[in-house]
């Protein structure tokens, strides 16, 4: 046999161990080949991604069959250049310092089981882009060649042109989360820092949602709107919890409590103490050494910017009260709701021209609206003009409302002025008066108005008791979305109309008054008790216990638990009230026999026969009729 000569036999020893190249790669990255072959590269280049996070690297892999990895090593071997196939040293990695590296091969590369990454290839395909973290001392050397070895114990090719080192001595290779700008940046549309968006301002706080990995090896740290570079020594990483911070500069806050001010953005040197209800303009947002965002005053002072102390008031925050003025009397009919928010869902009591509120505190919206927290758990508006500008501190001793009749408890005198300056006549104790409105006077005193002048309004001078009411009746159920009422309507047509037929009463009665005071189903009484009407006690034993307003013997306001019926069914709750108006409350069977179909010859008159005996609201057979005639009720169910 003739001998080869030495040169050509290294040549050719050296040529069986190296592995085909990548299609596009250049010859000189020849010997890790194997990564992808030829074949490979085509099938898996449609499923590369341009960007994906550490959290890629994740994934366990499946080991390929050993017959399938020496098919495509003998496959690739064969199509192997005889060229440029000698490794050169400066074009791998071989540092024991590197803990991550990226894949920047558009191809991707595939993990092995063994350093020569000739066998036990692992699927799926290791995708441009992908941050693979490494085990300490990954370096390892495979003939005259570099691996890597990952911290998931597979190994790599250490070559450059597949992957490339991940400085996180000064960039991010896990989410910072939030971070501060400490140096302009610029914003870019894309992970490759090529198409520039805009620029982001020193002091900015910004929200890291991902760190980004391109196809290339680039690394931006990803945010709403872009892409920032990702580098260390431009940021500060916030990780205090500044979810409950203001972390914009706003125009102007309003103080939701007392709150001090200081010389000092570290809140150290303390300047004064600032009134709730304040209005402060702001001049811009600073930070704390600790990282803590604060609000820099107009006058160059620091508040905290905690939304426990501030809030971002509405545009028109003059509009409003923004401090709670104890007690109010409104000059409109003012809606209750059940949420701060007001939203017509959350809708509940509507309160009546001249109500006489005492307010428990005052709260605001997420958008900077106030609102006032009635005692009874109850939001009500806090606009200026909802209210009587001018009420005398002692409010509570008077009558703000028409009282309709009553009589006197002790002797008064009938003016001609709301002044009560000038006098017109006497009235015994127990003279029987028809209040018909309520006037005021400059100072915010209000008097009583009766035929022929002016009564004074304190409480006292009359035998007048207001009725119990709850706060998940009233007339909430006056306004409803159209699904609301049609729903409602549509489930409970039949049970009404039997029920009314039977005791001779008008359906379209029956079903105006439980739209209207169960709010179309929607009240906390109707849901957990089918209690459409708020008739207390307990029905078969069962009962829901809700709060409920009551007036003492002086006419104050105050709050009870109290018991109310828990009906099995809807029929139930409407055989109930059919029971009461046709029996009466007990000390008088014919007490509501204005509402009978046998003495009101239509659903307008039985509506009037309610006024003042089942109801206490003289517009409450308005209100009724209006319902009746907006669905039709009269044709559906008389």
């Amino acid at each position: 046999m003739k001998k080869m000569p030495i040169c050509i036999m290294t040549a050719v020893i050296l040529a069986s161990s190296v592995l085909a190249p990548i299609a596009g790669v250049s010859a000189a990255s020849a010997d890790d080949a194997t990564q992808v072959t030829t074949t490979d590269a085509t099938s898996k280049s449609s499923t590369s991604s341009s960007t994906t996070t550490a959290s890629s690297s994740s994934t366990t892999p499946a080991t390929a069959s050993s017959k399938q990895a020496k098919t495509a090593t003998n496959d690739t071997t064969a199509n192997t250049p005889t060229s440029g196939i000698v490794a050169v040293a400066a074009s791998y990695l071989n540092d024991n310092a590197i803990k991550y590296v990226v894949v920047n091969n558009t191809k991707g590369i595939y993990y092995y089981q063994q350093p020569d990454l000739t066998t036990g290839k692992v699927t799926p395909l290791v995708k441009a882009g992908t941050l693979i973290p490494l085990a300490a001392n990954p370096i390892v050397q495979s003939g005259s060649t570099t691996r890597l070895k990952t911290a998931n114990g597979y190994y790599i090719s250490g070559n450059k042109e597949y992957v490339q080192a991940v400085d996180d001595k000064n960039v991010f290779v896990d989410n910072p989360g939030n971070v501060l700008v400490q140096k302009n940046v610029t914003l870019y549309s894309d992970n490759e820092g090529k198409q520039a968006k805009s620029t982001v301002a020193k002091d900015t706080l910004m929200n890291v949602t991902s760190v980004s990995f391109s196809a290339t090896g680039k690394t931006m740290l990803q945010v709403s709107g872009g892409y920032i570079p990702n580098d260390k020594s431009s940021y500060k990483v916030i990780t205090g919890n500044i979810a409950n911070y203001l972390t914009s500069k706003p125009t102007q806050v309003i103080l939701k409590k007392s709150t001090n001010e200081y010389s000092d953005n570290n809140l150290k040197n303390k300047v004064k103490s600032v009134k709730m209800g304040t209005i402060v303009k702001i001049s811009g947002l600073a930070w704390s050494n600790g990282g803590t965002p604060r609000l820099k005053m107009s006058n160059g002072h620091y508040l905290t910017a905690n939304v426990a102390n501030v809030i971002v008031p509405t545009k028109n925050i003059k509009s409003y009260y923004v401090t709670n003025p104890k007690k109010l009397v409104s000059a409109k009919k003012v809606n209750g709701y059940r949420d701060v928010t007001a939203e017509a869902s959350t809708k509940n009591n509507g309160f009546a021209v001249g109500t006489y509120f005492a307010i428990k505190a005052l709260e605001y919206t997420n958008d900077g609206v106030p609102r006032f927290k009635l005692s009874n758990g109850l939001y009500v508006t806090a606009g200026k003009k909802s209210y009587r500008t001018k009420i005398v501190k002692t409010i509570q001793n008077y009558w703000t409302i028409k009282l309709g009749k009553t009589k006197l408890a002790k002797k008064l005198y009938l003016y001609k002025d709301v002044n009560l300056k000038k006098r017109v006549k006497a009235y015994k104790k127990g003279t029987a008066v028809n209040v018909t409105g309520v006037a005021w006077t400059k100072g915010g005193t209000p008097r009583l108005k009766v035929k022929g002048g002016y009564l004074s309004a304190t409480k006292k001078a009359y035998t007048y008791k207001l009725k119990a009411v709850t706060i998940n009746s009233d007339d909430s159920g006056f306004y409803a979305s159209k699904n609301n009422a049609t729903n409602f309507i549509t489930k409970y047509a039949a049970d009404v109309r039997a029920v009314t037929k039977s005791y001779g009463l008008y359906g379209s009665i029956q079903m105006a008054q439980a739209s209207l005071e169960s709010a179309w189903g929607q009240s906390a009484l109707t849901k957990q008790g089918l209690n459409f009407f708020g008739i207390k006690g307990a029905y078969s034993g069962q009962s829901v216990i809700m709060r409920t307003a009551e007036y003492d013997s002086k006419g104050n306001l105050y709050y009870v638990n109290a018991a109310f019926k828990k009906y099995p069914n809807g029929k139930a709750s409407f055989t109930d009230n059919a029971k009461l108006l046709k029996n009466g409350p007990g000390f008088s069977s014919t007490y509501y026999s204005g509402a009978w179909r046998s003495n009101a010859k239509t659903y307008q008159a039985a509506a009037q026969g309610l006024v003042g005996r089942y109801a206490t609201d003289p517009a409450y057979a308005t209100k009724l009729v209006s319902l009746i005639n907006t669905y039709d009720l009269h044709k559906l169910l008389d």
